[in-house]
Formats: structure tokens, C-alpha cells, sequence
């Protein structure tokens, strides 16, 4: 576990990099081939990126805590 940090941190930064990239593309779907998934679509393009950006947020969150407490001891 001392090198727990390293082996997670470029997930941390690929979750963050995916929802943000998920956002700027929810921000302007230019998309008519999937109007019958529109409604579904609108739905999860709401809700997975947010849980992506959250998910992201905690890991990279943990990892700065993490950091400090190791820096501090």
C-alpha cells in the first residue's frame, strides 16, 4: 500500500479528463442519427457524466489527502 498512490493517480486523472470530455460533448450533441435515443440519451448525458466527474473528484480528492498526511509525517 505505499505506492498506492502512484498506481491509481492516472486513473484518477483519466475519470477526470473522461467526464470532463463528456460534459463539453453533452454541452453541444450534434447528433440527428440518434433522435429515437434521444430521451435516454438526454438522461444518461446527465447523469453518468456528473457520476463520472464525482467519481473522479473523489478519487483525485483522496489521493491529495492521501499526500498530505504522507508529506506531513
Amino acid at each position: 500500500m505505499r505506492n498506492f498512490h502512484i498506481d491509481i493517480a492516472p486513473m484518477a486523472l483519466g475519470t477526470l479528463l473522461l467526464g470532463l470530455i463528456w460534459v463539453v460533448n453533452g454541452l453541444n450533441p450534434e447528433m440527428p442519427d440518434r433522435m429515437i435515443l434521444s430521451g435516454v440519451y438526454n438522461v444518461l448525458s446527465v447523469i453518468v457524466p456528473i457520476a463520472i466527474l464525482i467519481l473522479g473528484l473523489s478519487i483525485t480528492i483522496n489521493l491529495i489527502v492521501r499526500i498530505l498526511v504522507k508529506v506531513r509525517r
